[in-house]
Parts: C-alpha cells; structure tokens; sequence
C-alpha cells in the first residue's frame, strides 16, 4: 500500500500541471486558442470629425478607455495611407498595419496602440482630410495582436449594400471592426450579423464614415452586409484583433 502513494500523487500531480494549460487545435493551416472564456471586450468606440452632441472640429466625442489594452483606429482619406491620428493621452500610433484602396480615390488605414495610456475622457483627433472611427478593446493580446484572416474590403457603385467579403477569424472571442464609407451626407445605415447598431458617425464632411463592431462568440465565417437608406457609390472594410 505505501508503493501505492506516490504512484496515485504523480498522477494527481500531473492531471493539475495540464489543467492549467489551454488546449489549441490547427484550423486551415492556422493554430487557434480554444482557451474557455477567453474573449476581448468592448471598453469604447468614438469618430471625428462629426457632429453629434459632444464633438468639436476634428475632435471626437470624450469616451472612457480606462483599463483598454489596445486603442485601434481605422482612418479614411485621399491620402495613400491614411495619416494617424493623435489622441489626449499622446500615445504613439506607429505604422499603419492595415491599408487599402475602400473606394474611387479614398484609402482605409488602420493603426493600433498596444498597452495605451488611458483615460476617463480620452479624445481622438482626426489629420486634416481624414476621417476616423475609434475602438478601445480590453483583453487583447500585447503585441502582435490584429488577426489578417479577417481583412477585407469591398466597393460598389450605385448600391444600397455593402459587403466587404467573408471573412474568419483565427479564434473565438476576437473583436471585429468594420467600417463604411459614402459622399451623401445625411445617409443612414444599418447592419446585419450581430454587429452593434450604427450610431457615431463621422458627417462632417465627405468622405463621409459609419463604424460598427462586434466581439465574434465563434471562429466561424462572418460575411456582414452594411445597407443605406440612399443608393450611392460606397466602400466598407473590416479588421479583427486577438486575445492572448
């Protein structure tokens, strides 16, 4: 009986080791994290220039980013990337990692900040010319954190739709952003597979942006349509980031 007892504790011992490691599994030739529970989440969103309630210029509306670990900000402009913004908190928004004619002459760019500075009234201030739309997430990974399986962009003329294509995400639990873009000012959008419902628009002058996001609950493909209420020409994009 007393050879019996460290037999049975290395097994006890080694059943602990392994619960504390997550499980991967090779999807299409990528390695996902099926990590139980493990998610980003939302802290904020914001766009400039606009004018709605609490905008001034080419200053967005003050959000909370208290506890976000990354800021991303996709930027929409003639210029071939779209330039950066600045933000209250001055943090550094390097180079783009995402950049891509969305329509006509007009490109989407794409930056992100790992571990900001952040605030409890933070702004963000849009290069003249451009346009952007503002996300600070939560539970992002630190560094090397935006997933290229899920860029995509698209444009059509005269549509009341846009779809920038079918996209899927390495991992559950990601968030998605998405953007589109149109040159009549008063349009309003919708959107379709779960994303939030549009509401900080850029309409201060043209081109105008929409911005919506989600925090995708599986890693299966997401092909969402953005639809006007005017049939214009129009582009859309979209990006993801990844928890650790």
């Amino acid at each position: 009986m007393r050879r019996a007892i460290p037999f049975i504790a290395l097994i006890l011992l080694a059943a602990f080791v392994l619960s504390g490691f997550s499980s991967q599994e090779i999807v299409s030739g990528r390695r996902r994290s099926s990590a139980a529970g493990a998610t980003v989440t939302l802290v904020a969103h914001a766009a400039s220039p606009c004018v709605i309630t609490g905008c001034s210029g080419a200053t967005s509306n003050q959000v909370d980013t208290t506890n976000a670990t990354a800021l991303v900000a996709c930027m929409v402009s003639g210029t071939n990337p779209p330039t950066a913004p600045t933000d209250s908190k001055s943090n550094s928004w390097g180079t783009n990692f995402y950049s891509a004619l969305i329509i006509g002459t007009t490109y989407v760019g794409c930056y992100i900040v790992y571990s900001p500075t952040t605030s409890s009234t933070h702004t963000f201030t849009a290069p003249g010319g451009s346009t952007g739309a503002y996300w600070a997430w939560k539970g992002t990974k630190t560094s090397s954190g935006v997933d290229s399986g899920t860029f995509a962009v698209n444009h059509f003329a005269a549509s009341l739709t846009c779809l920038p294509g079918s996209v899927t995400p390495s991992q559950s639990g990601e968030g998605l952003m998405t953007v589109v873009t149109f040159n009549t000012q008063g349009t309003t959008y919708t959107i379709d597979s779960g994303f939030r419902s549009p509401g900080d628009v850029a309409t201060a002058f043209s081109p105008y942006v929409n911005s919506s996001e989600l925090t995708d609950s599986s890693s299966s493909a997401v092909n969402l349509t953005w639809t006007g209420n005017a049939s214009q020409n129009l582009g859309c994009s979209i990006v993801g980031v990844e928890h650790p």
